[in-house]
């Protein structure tokens, strides 16, 4: 598998609000111990702020247990330079054998997690717990792995299918639901929304500050906007494109 370049595990900030819960038990807890002491010929009122106590000890082992858990569902994943590891299933995926990958839940922001999928049906994902760099390292990675593969590919006249999942939250653009959403690259150009587009057709590509990807023509038009987690294998694909679309000198870049 090569190097071995980070190990992921849940990321500390997700565990904030727990800090907050320990934090506020912890408060009570005191409050209920000086009020207690405060009230302590009163042998009831007594009785009744040593439960809440008591309450306080338990909520803080239910949390503990809570914390615990949710670092065994996140998982410790080892990335190494050709592939990455499951380290609670000791399962092994390498980059050449992940054909799709996917964001789930849909979210024109961020996202919650990464399913990926092999070529023998094996299946994977990254939770949202981990840091945010494990999904870029994942598809940068991937990218370098698979995009000289599937660029040579395209130009031996073959298709390659980008999924355009469905999102109630994205913003469909010139799009019919009776249209192929899928983006369909060749080596003379792409399908969009059921349009075809030749390569020098396109002016560039642009990923805004709230997460939209979207595609222009030479006319400088949007013909297509999408939420980028709404795209399967994403990086490959922007790989891809900056292949395939050429650059104006009006534009410099494509991004």
């Amino acid at each position: 598998m090569g190097r071995l370049k980070k190990i992921y595990v849940m990321r500390m900030d997700a565990l904030v609000i727990y800090v907050f819960f320990c934090f506020f038990i912890v408060l009570l807890y005191a409050i209920f111990g000086y009020m207690r002491a405060f009230f302590s010929s009163y042998q009831t009122l007594q009785y009744l702020f040593s439960f809440g106590q008591i309450i306080c000890i338990v909520l803080s082992i239910a949390i503990i247990f809570m914390i615990y858990f949710q670092f065994k569902k996140a998982g410790k994943f080892s990335f190494y330079q050709y592939g990455i590891v499951n380290e609670q299933t000791k399962e092994e995926f390498f980059y050449h054998d992940i054909v799709y990958y996917e964001f789930i839940p849909q979210n024109n922001k961020t996202a919650k997690g990464l399913l990926f999928k092999t070529k023998d049906d094996r299946q994977g994902e990254l939770l949202g717990l981990l840091p945010s760099s494990a999904f870029k390292m994942f598809q940068d990675d991937h990218t370098t792995i698979w995009a000289p593969f599937m660029i040579e590919q395209i130009k031996q006249k073959e298709l390659f299918r980008i999924t355009v999942q469905e999102d109630t939250t994205s913003f469909k653009l010139l799009m019919d639901s009776n249209d192929e959403k899928d983006l369909v690259l060749s080596h003379q150009g792409i399908v969009i929304y059921d349009t075809f587009y030749h390569w020098n057709d396109l002016l560039r590509y642009q990923i805004s500050w709230n997460g939209m990807f979207g595609i222009k023509d030479k006319e400088n038009r949007t013909i297509f906007l999408e939420p980028s987690t709404s795209l399967s294998n994403y990086r490959l694909l922007l790989a891809i494109l900056d292949y395939f679309i050429p650059v104006h000198e009006s534009e410099g870049s494509h991004g």
